[in-house]
């Protein structure tokens, strides 16, 4: 398509429709006269569709489409619940959405189509994102460019993310284009958590005990309150460390779990108390195991306590970095005698290119990009995001208990389980599984964390007889629940 004639389609809104033949060199078009609704009958020889009045313009190269086919686009003034849903934590929307259907299976095998959209707000490299959005609530982040004057977003949808999009929605055709923008200098936040003990009442039938706990009085969840002075003396305790955008409350199928057991042949529960580390994941992963240890350590001191640890997710490496940094001035690992990882990012995400970073900071808060940021790598066991050194510090050679630590590991394979919260009910799974095989390929993924993460063999350098246990058929959250209980016990049975 020459300029001169993307220009007249530009600022025609009236013929657009009938322009997108003349110019694009398609088989001909049909359509709305209303400039926000557009049919266009497009072939390899490319085409456009234009609606100056809010500054969109699609445009499809010459080669881009294998086969002729119908491309529609509607301008909206709502955006989809998944979309609208983007909007917590700061982002701005922009006040439009464009309604695109163009079938994945009409593209080249290289073939990709240019959006161009309104951004609000400035400018951001990270932070300004171009995502598209599937009618089955999978979303997923577009590399996008700023306009020449500043203020659009022209953004690149390609054949690989069209069907990556298409595969997890049920081959649908029709998304929803939309940018994104964070008006907020997001910074790493100090550290904030606290020890907890888990004394649930006893009452009839169960207590609830999922809420996000605090200590401060009066506590918010009644099952998890402060630690005093000799609660832990002579005793064997099970320590507990939540993951990514969690908190205690959503372990306490494990708690009570750890909490009743009896090893076969014993009378009493192994375990005389549970305990956890609850904590906040807007900072910096080593902020977050520092204190960790610094409030953990001194519970560890009473006399005749024996502590086992059961990370989940982030908690795994937080907790790791607590137990396993030289240097920090209450180190755990001395103190641990048994450590179970379960489905954690031992050698991290592999979403450090800025599309697959965007995606992760649209499915989830803003406000967790400094966490996320000590997650991301280029590829598998690649490079660390710059600026974000944690991994690389974390996965030394050998680590300090190497002789005498037991670690065991534990890892999933359902990411179709997993999903955000209701109404929305974001496919969390889906689109990080497509995220996943449009960044390294297909793998065993469980909702966020990859086998070869959660299992890396990092772990055989920190102890000497870590056992990799099996890879469940469960979601990546359902790793501290009963789906695991048979798998954990059988370790305990060997303490």
């Amino acid at each position: 398509m020459s300029p001169p004639c993307a220009r007249v389609l530009f600022v025609v809104v009236v013929v657009a429709t009938a322009l997108v033949s003349g110019c694009g060199g398609g088989d001909g078009s049909s359509g709305s006269t209303d400039a926000a609704a557009q049919t266009a009958r497009i072939g390899p020889a490319g085409g456009q569709l234009v609606d100056s009045a809010d500054g969109i313009l699609v445009t499809i190269p010459a080669g881009a489409l294998a086969t002729s086919t119908t491309v529609a686009m509607t301008v909206t003034r709502t955006h989809a619940p998944a979309v609208a849903q983007m909007a917590e934590g700061g982002r701005v929307l922009s006040e439009v959405g464009v309604q695109l259907t163009l079938p994945p299976a009409a593209f080249a095998p290289n073939g990709s189509v240019t959006i161009q959209m309104p951004l609000t707000g400035r400018y951001d490299p990270v932070h300004s994102i171009m995502a598209v959005a599937s009618p089955a609530n999978v979303v997923l982040a577009i590399p996008s460019l700023p306009s020449g004057d500043g203020a659009s977003l022209v953004g690149t949808l390609d054949a690989a993310t069209a069907s990556a999009l298409a595969a997890a929605s049920g081959n649908a055709d029709t998304f929803e284009v939309f940018t994104a923008n964070s008006p907020l200098l997001l910074t790493s936040a100090p550290a904030n958590g606290s020890a907890l003990r888990f004394v649930p009442p006893a009452s009839t039938p169960t207590p609830d005990c999922s809420a996000a706990p605090r200590a401060t009085p009066p506590p918010t969840n009644p099952c998890w309150l402060e630690i005093r002075a000799g609660d832990l003396a002579h005793k064997r305790v099970a320590l507990l460390a939540h993951g990514f955008k969690a908190n205690l409350g959503s372990m306490q199928s494990i708690a009570f779990h750890l909490r009743n057991h009896v090893r076969s042949g014993e009378s009493a529960p192994y375990y005389d108390a549970v305990i956890g580390f609850d904590y906040d994941t807007n900072t910096g992963i080593a902020k977050i195991g520092a204190l960790m240890a610094q409030q953990i350590a001194p519970l560890l001191q009473e006399e005749g306590v024996v502590v086992d640890v059961f990370g989940h997710s982030m908690g795994v490496v937080v907790a790791r970095y607590a137990m396993e940094t030289q240097g920090l001035p209450d180190r755990l690992g001395p103190k641990v005698s048994h450590f179970v990882a379960l489905g954690g990012p031992n050698t991290g995400l592999p979403f450090a290119d800025v599309k697959f970073l965007q995606t992760m900071l649209l499915v989830f808060r803003p406000d967790a990009a400094p966490a996320l940021n000590d997650l991301f790598t280029f590829g598998i066991d690649g490079a660390s995001l710059s600026g974000h050194p944690f991994l690389t510090d974390l996965n030394v050679a050998r680590g300090p208990d190497y002789e005498k630590a037991r670690y065991f590991s534990l890892s999933a394979d359902d990411y179709k389980a997993e999903v955000g919260p209701p109404p929305v009910n974001l496919k969390v799974g889906e689109i990080v599984n497509a995220a996943y095989i449009l960044a390294v390929g297909s793998l065993v993924n469980d909702g966020l964390v990859a086998d070869y993460s959660a299992q890396s063999d990092v772990l055989s350098r920190q102890s000497r007889d870590w056992v990799r246990g099996p890879v469940l058929p469960v979601s990546h959250f359902n790793l501290h629940e009963p789906a695991a209980f048979p798998t954990i016990d059988g370790w305990i049975a060997g303490f």
